[in-house]
C-alpha cells in the first residue's frame, strides 16, 4: 500500500451558511491523503513512482488543485470536500483519496448554561467511496 499524505494545510476561507462567515471568514485546516495498492513485487523501497505507470500524486500538485477548489466560497464544507475529491479522482483515477476539512471556531452558539459557549471546531471527512 502506498500512501501520500499532506496534513495540516491552514488557510483562511469564507465557507459557511451565515452572512458573517462570508464577510469575516474562518481559519480552516485541510488534510489530504492519497492511497493506492502497490503490487507485491513492487513494494520494495527501491521502486520508482514512474514504475507503476501513471504519475503519482505529488504534494505541490495536490496543494495547487485543492487550493483552486477551496478558494471559491461554498455554503457547506461537504461541498468543498467532495469537489476536492472529484478533482483529485479526475487527475489520478487509479488512486483513492481521503479529504478532511476542519473549520476552527464555527459560529455555533450552545444553549445558555452550557459548560461550553462555543464549539471549538467542526470537521468533515469524505473518501472516494463516499461520492
Amino acid at each position: 500500500m502506498a500512501e501520500i499524505a499532506l496534513l495540516g494545510i491552514e488557510f483562511h476561507g469564507y465557507h459557511g451558511l451565515y452572512p458573517e462567515e462570508k464577510v469575516n471568514g474562518h481559519r480552516f485546516v485541510l488534510d489530504l491523503i492519497a492511497r493506492r495498492t502497490v503490487p507485491a513485487e513492487q513494494e520494495r523501497l527501491l521502486v520508482r513512482p514512474t514504475d507503476l505507470g501513471k504519475a503519482w500524486p505529488d504534494y505541490a500538485r495536490m496543494q495547487a488543485l485543492a487550493e483552486t477548489v477551496y478558494s471559491q466560497p461554498r455554503d457547506l464544507l461537504e461541498e468543498v470536500v467532495s469537489d476536492i475529491l472529484r478533482t483529485f479522482k479526475a487527475e489520478w483515477p487509479e488512486w483513492t483519496f481521503e479529504v478532511g476539512l476542519t473549520k476552527t471556531n464555527p459560529p455555533i452558539q450552545l444553549p445558555q448554561g452550557s459548560s461550553t459557549l462555543r464549539i471549538p471546531a467542526s470537521r468533515v471527512t469524505l473518501r472516494c467511496s463516499d461520492l
